[in-house]
């Protein structure tokens, strides 16, 4: 009898080692764990990570379209009137001169000549837009820039270029207002340091070509290297592309 206790006793104190040790025991190295997402586990794949922005500058006015994030050392920078003045929907376009309808939108003169040459060039997109807006009637707003020119202003920018040393050469259009540079166009040349980087300007005009911008370029610019500029006539913009690419052709940037 005393024996056949003794042997239940060990029989059950067997078991119950037997069972706290299957309880504590670690999983397995085969044992299949729960799959965590990088969201739940506070970390960050390769897809889940935010998109570069797609602008190259910063501005409420600023085009969605500008691209950012871009490893181009090329920048195609242009002002034009169409951004900067209050235009009605429907505008006919030949009633106000510099200005085209594409596809139903407004497109200036010097929009176009820039998306020229970032399409031959492969180079970024940016638009000088001032705080102020300028007057509907072209009269009225050639009236406003030779007040500026004369005042020698600057007018307030809303655009301002990120990453402004990533670039090396800067494609620099502008509509010829009174021979020259539009105000803002100066206050843009003077918001960066352009020492060792390249300076292509290109214009439209109804007649005097480049005028004094290329002096005036490297007047506010003395530490850039200035190239051949090229003018084309507000009424030929739209068809320009061909001359956009033989004047690219001759500046041999890419040798």
């Amino acid at each position: 009898m005393k024996n056949r206790l003794t042997s239940a006793l060990l029989a059950t104190s067997l078991l119950l080692t037997l069972t706290l040790a299957a309880c504590g025991a670690p999983a397995s190295e085969n044992s299949a764990a729960p799959t965590v997402s990088p969201a739940q586990s506070g970390q960050t794949s390769e897809t889940d990570k935010p998109t570069p922005a797609e602008t190259v500058g910063t501005s409420e006015n600023a085009p969605s379209e500008t691209p950012t994030a871009s490893r181009s050392n090329i920048l195609v920078v242009w002002f034009s009137r169409v951004g900067v003045t209050p235009f009605a929907d429907g505008v006919d376009a030949s009633s106000s001169a510099s200005i085209n309808v594409r596809d139903g939108e407004l497109v200036g003169n010097m929009q176009y000549l820039a998306e020229f040459v970032a399409e031959e060039t492969g180079g970024d997109l940016f638009q000088i837009i001032t705080e102020k807006e300028y007057p509907v009637t072209y009269r009225d707003t050639t009236d406003l820039a030779k007040e500026e020119q004369s005042n020698n202003e600057r007018p307030d920018l809303s655009s301002h270029a990120e990453n402004m040393d990533q670039y090396g050469v800067i494609f620099l259009g502008f509509p010829n207002w009174w021979g020259t540079l539009p105000q803002a166009v100066k206050g843009f040349l003077e918001e960066y340091d352009f020492t060792g980087k390249t300076i292509v300007p290109f214009c439209s005009h109804e007649g005097s070509g480049l005028g004094r911008g290329p002096q005036d370029i490297a007047a506010l610019c003395p530490g850039a290297e200035l190239l051949d500029g090229l003018a084309v006539r507000g009424s030929a913009v739209s068809g320009a592309q061909a001359d956009v690419q033989e004047w690219l052709n001759g500046l041999n940037l890419g040798s």
